[in-house]
């Protein structure tokens, strides 16, 4: 009993003499492929090279993993991933085909050769928009089409990417922003304007959506509309939301690809009308995820091997236990 108090004292002395420097991950490395939120909100999937992993949101830990048979090094813009809406298939999908697994048995259930430039999720289905411009609506537990809409009457230019918004779809053109009725299956209103994408936008798409949104007030939330815009943090936007906080859940969490990695985006909105935003930072390792906010960092897996530390000379070194002591923290995302 004496020997192991004086280990356990030698052991807090010696930490205690550690000095605590500042978490570091190698970001490059861990750059996830693709990453998609399950429907029910306490999961998300993760494809990592042909690596398919499930997670528990909160606390993270990993719920199963199965390697598939795509050449995820071939292909435009590789391969991406969804799940359906009962949670039971996972979706890969690229710019030549879709393929179909099923979660619990992990099995190949179908391919489908189409070539796509954006794929989305909907109550409705799978949605996917191609080279020719037609929406394409699959039934997502058996990758069967069910409809399609030809674009090509509206658009001129190619779409290449789409946002569901509940009953109302958002498909972005070069020059133009679609709103299409799900439901109906007939457009709505398009917004014509020389925009880079979602990144240039003016105060015109602000009555593009008071329009959408008083049509279709209990089926658009725009604030999923303007996160996806990768707008966030301008003056814009914040009044935009405020003006919007009917449509906004609070501790909405939502999970987007900034530039090259995905994070976690919490918006706390406020009686005042503002809100709060926290962006978690998300690397994977084979079989280790990475959740960071700030210098905090939780996970599952060997955190130790993959998690490192920086110096104040700027040195990358191996972490040590005080610093994985004072920075390994539980991140709740429900909360």
């Amino acid at each position: 009993m004496i020997k192991l108090l004086i280990i356990t004292l030698l052991l807090i002395v010696a930490i205690r003499a550690e000095e605590i420097n500042v978490p570091y991950v190698e970001e490059k490395q861990g750059l996830i492929q693709s990453a998609i939120l399950a429907p029910d909100g306490n999961s998300f999937y993760t494809l990592k090279d042909d690596l398919v992993t499930k997670w528990q949101l909160s606390p993270i830990k990993k719920l199963l993993s199965f390697e598939t048979s795509i050449d995820y090094k071939k292909g435009s813009g590789g391969y991406q991933i969804n799940v359906s809406n009962d949670n039971k298939r996972v979706i890969l999908y690229s710019s030549k085909e879709i393929q179909l697994w099923d979660i619990q048995s992990q099995k190949h259930l179908k391919t489908v050769k189409e070539n796509l430039y954006s794929g989305v999720r909907s109550k409705y289905g799978f949605l996917t928009i191609g080279e020719k411009n037609v929406l394409s609506i699959w039934d997502d537990k058996s990758l069967t089409l069910e409809t399609s809409i030809d674009f090509n009457e509206f658009i001129a230019n190619p779409a290449y990417s789409m946002l569901n918004g509940d009953n109302i779809l958002i498909v972005n053109y070069f020059d133009n922003v679609l709103s299409f009725d799900l439901n109906t299956l007939k457009i709505i209103d398009m917004v014509r304007e020389d925009w880079d994408g979602f990144d240039q936008l003016d105060v015109k798409l602000n009555t593009f959506t008071t329009k959408v949104k008083n049509k279709y007030s209990d089926k658009f939330n725009p604030f999923n509309f303007y996160l996806y815009m990768k707008d966030i943090g301008k003056p814009r936007l914040q009044k935009t939301i405020s003006s919007y906080k009917v449509s906004i859940n609070s501790n909405e969490i939502v999970l987007l690809k900034f530039f090259d990695n995905y994070r976690f985006v919490k918006v706390s909105l406020k009686e005042s009308g503002k809100f709060k935003k926290h962006l978690y930072h998300l690397y994977q390792f084979d079989n280790t995820i990475i959740l960071r906010f700030g210098s905090t960092f939780t996970g599952a897996g060997n955190l130790k091997k993959y998690v490192k530390m920086k110096t104040k000379d700027g040195k990358i070194l191996p972490i040590n236990n005080a610093t994985f002591k004072e920075y390994n923290k539980n991140i709740n995302l429900k909360d």
